[in-house]
């Protein structure tokens, strides 16, 4: 081969005229079909155009046949089968091109990549750490590591990944805008700022790094100094800042910006969000509204009258083993008359950017569309800020109101709501009858000889088990913790730490812990923090306890029913909104409203009873195993949704 053709159809490739490497290097493997490198170069400039296939195959097949020793080769080979979705194959010439060259860089890169898509997550990371073994300085391994990590509920070791990456590389926005997400979620909200903040010195038009600048404000860390309200202030500048920033650019950042930050922890204050949440529905409607007119994207024709056999769908992320499956989604595909209308399940979990998702629902003609959460998932907000069904619903998957003018009504529930509820929410506020959903038992027999002392309590003081997600433990109720391991002769609250949440845990650990110090009491002795437990292992505690005391302001749905079914009492207290309500409604529901405090007061003084008084408690006990088969498979909330949606939600 003469090295001038080699040196020419390197170049071309190098400037990007993939055509012309193509079309010569067809001729050429015509007229030398034994020189490998022809196949090589072939293969490279039809998979930079796009290639895909059978054809791709048999280029880089000759070529790994034509030289079985050139690592390259194979890697390149692995490509070809990977496109083709044959996994098995691919992975094998990666590993064949490992064993001919073990530092060979490339095949180590992909080879990670490979397992991870694969969910192979720790021999992804091997490979991605031997490869950064062998190369410290590789930005894309440690970027994808870094991703995986924070996947894995490890964002200790991301940031590490990240800030590895911006020291060798430190021009890159999008790296800068990753580290800052992680500073951020471990309350290092200064330094998160200023790494958006030069993201933004590098490239302006860097729309992740405004948006999380933005919602900077709503840090979970933000109570430290009391300055709650302060935060809410600024944030609704922030919106309106935002808003003409997105103005001025045309309105076309769509889902660059929309859904990379969610209000979500407005939820956790005890106020009214309508407001605020309204104008960020809007900002986010009108830009993906942009992005759609872009896009050429129709909207979905006006339904005039509901047909009599209604195509509804279901979005989300959450199917199968999660709270919103259990307490909403499975009932409407157990329950909801086939004959009445078409089920479709979109599951946001399967792969795909924006445009995808849109044709995917679009393909199956929806009458309606149903989002059982909004404000957990990015796609979510993304898809739910989009007119794709002539009727849309939300519901209280996220117990709040969505604020986008694309949703026409919000699911609820009559026992969940205040008088005063339809106030609350931008939506039509629809209240299904008792807890506005079929659900089924959710715990097993569990374990004959499940004890407190297999979670490290002493079984001759009482348990109060207080299973939120940290984010649920709001300063303004830290005294009730106090009060209660004043009150209760030998109290051991129980606390949990959530995989992924450690600095969140730490702050509220800590945060807790200096209130105990303040007041004069043992920490160690009052207060036990748990990891977070398998199902299994939870029930087994909920048995072995004297009883829940339930999240204040955040209420539990989920937990609050599983307690139940282990006979378990719950102390609530009923809060002003859907969210601090839930389990309110789940003990009105069952009968038993003497569980539910109407004031912090209440509540303690509730709480104390039950825990002192073994009678009263085993009452409480008796009542509710008596009650319990009320909860489960309420026909009502199904029917009655059935016949909102063939009214169309009027």
């Amino acid at each position: 081969m003469s090295e001038d053709i080699q040196t020419h159809l390197l170049t071309l490739y190098q400037r990007g005229d993939h055509p012309a490497v193509e079309a010569l290097a067809r001729r050429l493997t015509l007229a030398a079909p034994q020189e490998p490198f022809f196949w090589k170069i072939l293969g490279a400039a039809l998979h930079s155009l796009g290639g895909r296939g059978e054809e791709l195959l048999a280029v880089w097949l000759r070529a790994a046949q034509l030289r079985p020793g050139d690592p390259e080769a194979q890697a390149n080979l692995a490509i070809a089968w990977k496109d083709l979705g044959r996994m098995a194959e691919a992975e094998a010439c990666l590993r064949r091109a490992l064993t001919l060259q073990p530092d060979f860089l490339p095949a180590w890169y992909n080879l990670g990549n490979l397992l991870r898509d694969a969910g192979r997550f720790q021999e992804a990371e091997t490979a991605y750490r031997t490869l950064l073994d062998l190369c410290p300085d590789h930005v894309d391994a440690l970027c994808n590591l870094g991703l995986m990590l924070i996947a894995r509920q490890r964002p200790d070791e991301a940031e590490a990944c990240f800030a590895r990456a911006v020291a060798i590389a430190p021009q890159q926005p999008a790296l800068l805008v990753q580290l800052g997400k992680l500073l951020a979620g471990r309350n290092g909200i200064e330094e998160a700022a200023g790494l958006f903040q030069r993201a933004l010195a590098l490239d302006p038009e860097c729309v992740e790094a405004r948006w999380h600048l933005a919602f900077l404000a709503l840090s979970p860390f933000r109570h430290a100094e009391g300055a709650g309200q302060a935060a809410r202030g600024r944030f609704g500048r922030e919106l309106e800042d935002l808003a003409q920033w997105s103005a001025a650019r045309g309105w076309r950042d769509g889902p660059r910006g929309v859904g990379c930050e969610y209000p979500f922890h407005l939820a956790y204050d005890q106020e009214e969000n309508r407001e605020l949440l309204t104008r960020h529905g809007r900002l986010c409607a009108r830009l993906m509204e942009g992005w759609r007119e872009r896009e050429g994207i129709p909207s979905p024709p006006a339904l005039s009258a509901p047909p009599l056999r209604l195509r509804v769908g279901v979005v989300s992320r959450y199917w199968r083993d999660h709270s919103v499956w259990h307490a909403l989604i499975q009932g409407w595909f157990a329950r909801l008359d086939p004959a009445r209308c078409e089920l479709l399940a979109f599951d946001l979990a399967a792969s795909g950017d924006v445009r995808s998702q849109v044709e995917r629902i679009q393909t199956a003609r929806p009458d309606l569309l149903i989002y059982p959460e909004v404000g957990m998932d990015a796609m979510t907000v993304r898809l739910a800020a989009l007119r794709l069904a002539p009727l849309q619903l939300a519901s209280w998957g996220h117990p709040e109101t969505t604020g986008l003018p694309t949703m026409d009504g919000f699911l609820s529930a009559e026992l969940f709501e205040p008088a005063n509820g339809a106030d609350c929410y931008s939506e039509k506020l629809v209240k299904l009858p008792n807890l506005g959903s079929w659900f089924t038992r959710m715990t097993g027999p569990g374990r004959a000889d499940a004890r407190p002392e297999g979670f490290g309590l002493d079984p001759a003081r009482p348990v109060l088990v207080s299973p939120g997600t940290p984010y649920k433990y709001h300063p303004d109720h830290d005294a009730v913790f106090v009060q209660l391991a004043r009150r209760i002769d030998g109290c051991q609250l129980v606390l949990f730490d959530l995989p992924g949440y450690r600095h969140l845990c730490h702050y509220r650990n800590t945060r807790l812990q200096d209130r105990f110090r303040r007041e004069g009491l043992e920490w160690a002795r009052h207060v036990t923090i748990l990891p977070w437990l398998t199902e299994a292992s939870f029930h087994d505690l909920l048995r072995v306890a004297t009883l829940m005391v339930d999240t204040i302001g955040f209420s539990g749905f989920n937990t609050v029913v599983r307690a139940l079914e282990c006979h378990l009492p719950v102390v609530t207290l009923e809060g002003r909104f859907l969210r601090g309500r839930l389990g309110a409604g789940v003990l009105r529901r069952l009968g038993m409203p003497e569980l539910i405090a109407a004031d912090v007061e209440g509540y303690v003084a509730l709480a104390s009873r039950l825990a002192g008084d073994a009678s009263f408690r085993e009452s409480m006990r008796t009542r509710i195993a008596a009650r319990l088969p009320i909860l489960f498979e309420d026909p009502a909330p199904v029917t009655a949704l059935e016949e909102l949606m063939g009214r169309g939600i009027r």
